[in-house]
């Protein structure tokens, strides 16, 4: 699958449609059936009750008419923000930047970091100074504008930054 920054609609508009005992049975149906993998990245989760966190259901296709038939999908919590753009910015979790990384590489980074209570930091150091990634200061609402005009969205990436631990 690949992984591309968009904005879609929010989890909890699904949630609430079908009822909250309903999407966790999903979620925990899916995260069985996927064996606590991320259907983006990868990112495998231990079946460990702390471990499942960080797995959530993203909808991908919602549908209004008769929302349990909605199209969703089992994410990590890194790519569930980067199918939520907006809230990222919102919240201080990403920095946009220019990679010769893919978009899963560099989540893949962040979470070999993430590990040690830390985000990107020796990692993505190393790949700043390898010039392998590259911060992009236009402003973050330049670049959401981009996103939702789908102009750039799929040669924009992110990095995760340290408040991205707070989510």
């Amino acid at each position: 699958m690949n992984l591309f920054l968009k904005n879609t609609i929010s989890n909890n508009i699904f949630k609430e449609s079908i009822g909250r005992d309903r999407y966790e049975s999903i979620r925990v149906g899916m995260m069985e059936s996927k064996i606590y993998t991320c259907q983006c990245c990868g990112w495998q989760g231990a079946k460990e009750i702390e471990n499942r966190k960080h797995l959530v259901l993203q909808v991908d296709e919602f549908n209004e008419e008769k929302p349990i038939d909605s199209s969703v999908f089992l994410v990590c919590k890194s790519c569930y923000v980067i199918n939520h753009i907006d809230m990222c910015i919102q919240h201080n979790y990403i920095q946009f930047v220019n990679s010769s990384y893919s978009q899963v590489d560099l989540v893949k980074i962040s979470w070999s970091d993430c590990s040690r209570g830390v985000i990107n930091n020796n990692n993505r150091q190393k790949a700043i100074n390898d010039k392998k990634i590259i911060l992009l200061n236009k402003g973050d609402q330049y670049y959401l504008h981009k996103i939702k005009c789908d102009s750039e969205s799929k040669h924009l990436k992110v990095i995760f930054t340290d408040n991205f631990l707070k989510f």
